[in-house]
């Protein structure tokens, strides 16, 4: 309803009725716009979720309230934000007019009987129409209908007039496009109508201090699903002997917001059986987000042959349900590996044995991987009997040492020259040899010279020896990396670190790695197989296993660019144009979070009014979102105008609120002055954003009311014996109610 209050004139208040009749005053409080919320908060929402809210308008005057754009603010994330308003739902208190006065001056719309515009019994108002900033451009979009507004081209737009204690509802709907705290501003623009003629009045005014209404937005998003990530995506357990064990852990991590469920771990059945599961969870277990569990796996190969298995893990995560994990050992050559060793340390070479009994042998053996006395060692005739070469059948060394001492049997010795060949193998194929001359029962060929026992040059003869000169060459002998044919075989250096044993065009002496592969010498590439393929003495280096950047992650492990140490499976996605967290999805897609980003302000300048007297202060503040969370210094600028003039406009220029007090008078007696504030925010790394607002002082007090007078026509009814004391009463009770009348503006 609407709110009106008469006041008699005084000389009605003296007497109960007047012949020459009299006037009624009535005082109209011009819109005041307000809303229901100072804030609209989402809360949580999950990102990329749709949230729609409902923020009411009101027009708490007794005028009718000219609605110009309503729109989100460029704050810097109005992309997160859309407004719809609804005029259909448009509600006002029985018996208010409606919308309040979108047909001009009429008395249906906004003026109850005529009162509040040039509708019958007018005589107009003593009061202008409320000043106050210039509107913002109209937008015309959807909600605007027809176009809406009244008046010519140069008409602002209008959506329609909002009548006194008339509700909008406007519905302001948040889709999150980014992680972490989403700010913005919610601005409707209040009107006063443009009239053509100096009679006519507005049908609708603007609130005429505060024309422009600013709520805040806020909701703060995350990705809500979880995401699984498995590190490492493969398990090399190396080379085991039988008998040893290995326990290697797998991370299972949930990097998303979401709470991460975990299903079954198990083996597949095609796994090798040295492998099992000792650690897991139960199906059912939650991992929160950001947090991770482990699982535990163990090889205990029976043999040392070649093993591979896969794992494989399950949950609910909805990119990846089930994740396997390849898992290896004894694959390929140990490089840890090492060849075994045999000494001898008696006979000596080219030892005559003439008595005809057993021959007396010693050695040691050692193997840099394994015990002594698990190596396998044969004693074998290099030259007399190469259809039955072996003397003493394979055997194991008594202990640790690896010291042997034996008797080789007499009848397994022949008489003449003979070389005595130790050979030890070790579990990983390894086989070293040591060997000696012996003369069993026999003399020096008249042609040895260097006293081996070997000495006839024709390579047809049984004691030939293809360098005489050499102690250490005869048929049989251990071959050396020395460049000469050791056991006369027509060969040189053959199964020696000089030899290039797999063809790949290196020897060991040349620095081939593994002359057992043909894949690993120092021309060879890199490649991911958990060996040192190009020989520089690193493991898959630049490849997908190898942690290239140093952030604790391979391309095995997921990191999609193993040369940025910023960028990981764990990395917290930044809107920098990249895939930080190496899910496929980069920047608005993932919801990031800014990187370096400028300071905000939201909302813009807020001040509790926008137009103002001489001498009266208001309050002026900023709402300030800065992505990095860094803290942000204020600079504000007062209107040259001001300054110039040598007036402490503020009182402070350093806060995020401040007080201006407007000058007590105005320069060269001007109705009002428009005075422009400028607010520049800065972080740490000097970055920053501003705004400015234009605050108009009046040289007169603003008006927010008005008076209209309206003729009470002449008369009165003496019969009913009524007298003037008996009006006197109600007339000054209405008096009352008039100075007890305020206009109603919250804080």
């Amino acid at each position: 309803m609407k709110r009106t209050l008469i006041l008699l004139l005084p000389g009605l208040l003296l007497a109960a009725c007047d012949r020459t009749g009299g006037k009624l005053e009535t005082k109209e409080f011009f819109p005041v716009v307000k809303a229901d919320q100072n804030m609209l908060e989402f809360g949580s929402v999950a990102w990329g979720e749709l949230q729609t809210q409902t923020l009411i308008v009101q027009n708490r005057g007794d005028l009718a309230m000219g609605i110009g754009d309503i729109w989100i603010g460029e704050d810097g994330m109005e992309d997160n934000w859309a407004v719809e308003v609804d005029w259909a739902a448009m509600r006002c208190p029985e018996g208010s007019g409606g919308d309040g006065g979108s047909d001009g001056g009429s008395d249906g719309d906004g003026g109850s009987d005529g009162d509040s515009g040039g509708g019958d019994g007018g005589g107009g108002s003593d009061s202008a129409a409320p000043e106050g900033p210039a509107p913002a451009p109209a937008d015309t979009g959807d909600w605007y209908g027809d176009g809406g507004g009244s008046g010519g081209d140069d008409e602002p737009a209008v959506g329609e007039a909002l009548g006194p204690d008339c509700t909008l509802p406007v519905h302001v709907t948040l889709e999150a496009e980014r992680i972490g705290d989403i700010y913005g501003s919610l601005h409707v623009q209040t009107l006063t109508e443009t009239v053509r003629s100096e009679d006519a009045e507005p049908s609708y005014w603007a609130d005429p201090d505060n024309s422009q209404l600013i709520t805040i937005l806020h909701a703060s998003a995350d990705k809500g699903a979880p995401d699984i990530y498995i590190r490492p995506r493969a398990l090399d357990f190396g080379h085991l002997w039988e008998g040893e064990t290995e326990a290697l852990l797998v991370d299972v991590q949930n990097t998303g917001e979401g709470d991460l469920t975990l299903g079954a771990l198990y083996l597949d059945e095609s796994c090798n059986d040295g492998f099992t599961i000792t650690e897991g969870w139960d199906e059912g277990q939650v991992v929160r987000g950001g947090a991770k569990t482990y699982a535990e796996v163990t090889f205990a190969p029976a043999d040392d042959s070649s093993a591979s298995c896969t794992l494989w893990i399950e949950s609910d995560d909805p990119d990846e349900p089930k994740v396997d994990v390849p898992m290896q050992g004894n694959t390929g050559r140990d490089p840890t590996d090492c060849a075994p060793e045999a000494i001898f340390i008696s006979p000596e070479i080219g030892y005559q044995h003439l008595d005809g009994g057993d021959l007396p042998i010693e050695f040691k053996v050692s193997d840099c991987n394994q015990k002594a006395d698990t190596l396998d060692v044969q004693v074998r005739s290099g030259v007399q009997w190469p259809d039955n070469p072996v003397l003493v059948d394979t055997f194991n060394p008594p202990d640790e040492s690896g010291y042997v001492s034996l008797a080789i049997d007499r009848d397994k010795l022949g008489r003449g020259t003979d070389t005595i060949v130790v050979r030890v193998k070790d579990e990983g194929g390894n086989i070293a040899y040591a060997s000696t001359t012996i003369l069993w029962r026999d003399g020096y060929p008249d042609s040895d010279d260097d006293g081996d026992g070997y000495g006839t040059a024709d390579p047809t003869a049984a004691n030939y020896d293809c360098d005489d000169t050499n102690i250490n060459t005869f048929p049989a002998a251990v071959e050396i990396y020395d460049g000469t044919d050791n056991d006369c075989d027509g060969e040189i250096d053959e199964d020696t670190e000089g030899t290039d044993d797999d063809g790949d065009g290196w020897t060991e002496a040349e620095g081939d790695c593994d002359d057992n592969n043909i894949d690993s010498n120092p021309d060879a590439e890199e490649v991911p197989d958990y060996l040192d393929n190009d020989c520089d003495g690193q493991v898959d280096e630049n490849t997908t296993l190898s942690d290239d950047d140093g952030d604790g992650y391979a391309e095995a492990d997921g990191d999609c660019n193993d040369r940025d140490a910023s960028v990981g499976p764990t990395a917290i996605e930044y809107c920098d144009g990249i895939d930080n967290d190496c899910n496929g999805l980069s920047d608005e897609q993932d919801g990031c979070v800014d990187l370096a980003a400028n300071p905000l302000i939201i909302g813009g300048i807020q001040a509790d009014r926008d137009t103002m007297s001489v001498g009266e202060s208001i309050t002026m503040t900023v709402l300030v979102y800065d992505p990095d969370g860094e803290s942000t210094s204020y600079a504000w600028t007062p209107d040259a105008k001001l300054t110039q003039a040598g007036y402490p406009a503020l009182d402070s220029q350093a806060s995020a609120t401040v007080t201006f007090t407007a000058p007590s008078e105005l320069p060269n007696d001007a109705e009002q002055q428009t005075y422009t504030f400028l607010v520049q925010v800065s972080d740490p790394g000097l970055r920053t954003d501003f705004d400015s607002i234009d605050i108009v002082v009046k040289a007169e007090p603003v008006s927010l009311s008005r008076i209209t007078e309206t003729t009470v026509k002449a008369g009165c009814n003496k019969s009913n014996g009524s007298s003037g004391a008996g009006l006197l009463l109600p007339g000054a009770l209405l008096g009352l109610l008039a100075l007890g009348r305020r206009r109603r503006r919250e804080d």
